[in-house]
């Protein structure tokens, strides 16, 4: 129980960098870049970092034990974060952009944590051991964007105390690796070879697999990448960008808790084709530009009716509200309150407005 603890906290703290990251990097690489059409290099070095790490890490694990390299992944983070306050103090785009690629090396060895609680842990214990690590990536989601809200203007340069939670945030995480008591991976014992490698990569199912996995993580990288630039096109400050990637990293792990007992009822290939739909809806509000309101079907009547909005009902019958206005008892009503009340009796259905004073 002690080890499923530890690495519930290491991957909070992992999520926690790389929420930050999503949620400032290209708002920083716009601010170093020359050249604004390379603002978004910075979170691609994550991604590209991540993707060459990859396979090293996991060869550390079997070669020096999964707490020595989780120490390794750690000083890789400690390092990238020091070199992204260290860019933008400089004002250096490249340093920047190796900042970023450092923390994706990272990365990689923190993708590892919930695959190690699944191997730490009991087989009674596996669901359990996933939840709880997962628990750690919900409480990311709210810690990291907070922090990149409360930090960024912290201090005189602008960024610079994000990058330096980064290091800071990875030290928590030490005496926690420190502690791990996690054996040595083995290998399976089979009464049979296992097969090459390039076997199983030909394999139908295999293919559909990563071409799916490769479609999703692209598609999702694309979004978040772009969304801080976004917002700020559309005059959003940082807080609310804050709060979309906050929402975005609880929908990364929140649906954790219940696809692994979808896909024993209906298998795998429905679960991904659920995926892939929600991609494409995901896709299609983000093209649209302007997002989904849920308003009052009067108050948008002249937009719909001009054809510049569509509206759709959210049940078959709708949602019907009750509206209350409250006043002082010792005021009679203003005039603004008055003529709201009258606006709703004109255009809701159906039609109960009563107007009540209360202390």
């Amino acid at each position: 129980m002690r080890n499923l603890l530890a690495l519930a906290v290491c991957q909070g703290v992992f999520m926690s960098t790389s929420s930050l990251m999503v949620t400032v990097g290209t708002l920083a690489g716009h601010a170093l870049a020359a050249d604004k059409a390379l603002a978004t290099l910075p979170a691609t070095g994550t991604v590209v970092g991540t993707a060459l790490a990859t396979v090293p890490a996991s060869f550390l694990c079997r070669r020096l034990g999964r707490r020595h390299a989780f120490l390794v992944g750690a000083a890789l983070g400690i390092a990238g974060g020091a070199l992204g306050a260290a860019a933008v103090t400089l004002g250096s785009f490249a340093l920047l952009v190796v900042g970023t690629g450092t923390v994706g090396m990272s990365a990689a060895f923190g993708q590892l944590y919930r695959f190690t609680a699944a191997e730490a842990a009991p087989p009674a214990w596996r669901g359990r051991a996933i939840a709880l690590v997962l628990t750690g990536g919900i409480a990311a989601g709210f810690a990291g964007p907070y922090l990149a809200r409360l930090t960024a203007d912290a201090l005189p340069v602008p960024f610079l105390g994000v990058y330096l939670c980064v290091p800071a945030l990875v030290a928590v995480s030490l005496p926690f690796i420190a502690r791990l008591d996690l054996p040595l991976p083995v290998e399976d014992v089979r009464e049979r070879p296992a097969r090459p490698v390039g076997t199983i990569v030909r394999q139908p199912a295999f293919l559909v697999a990563a071409l799916s996995q490769m479609t999703a993580y692209g598609v999702m990288n694309l979004e978040m990448t772009g969304t801080p630039l976004a917002m700020r096109a559309h005059d959003h400050g940082l807080a609310e960008t804050a709060f979309v990637i906050q929402w975005h990293v609880i929908g990364m792990f929140a649906p954790g808790f219940a696809t692994g007992r979808l896909v024993e009822r209906v298998g795998e290939r429905p679960v991904i084709l659920a995926g892939i739909a929600l991609n494409m809806a995901s896709v299609a509000v983000a093209r649209a530009g302007t997002g989904v309101a849920i308003l009052p079907r009067w108050s948008a009547q002249a937009a719909v009716a001009g054809g510049g909005v569509t509206a759709r009902s959210i049940t078959r019958r709708g949602l019907r509200r009750q509206w209350a206005a409250a006043t002082l008892a010792a005021q009679t009503d203003p005039p603004y309150l008055v003529d709201f009340i009258d606006l709703i009796a004109a255009r809701a259905l159906p039609v109960r407005a009563r107007r009540r004073a209360s202390a």
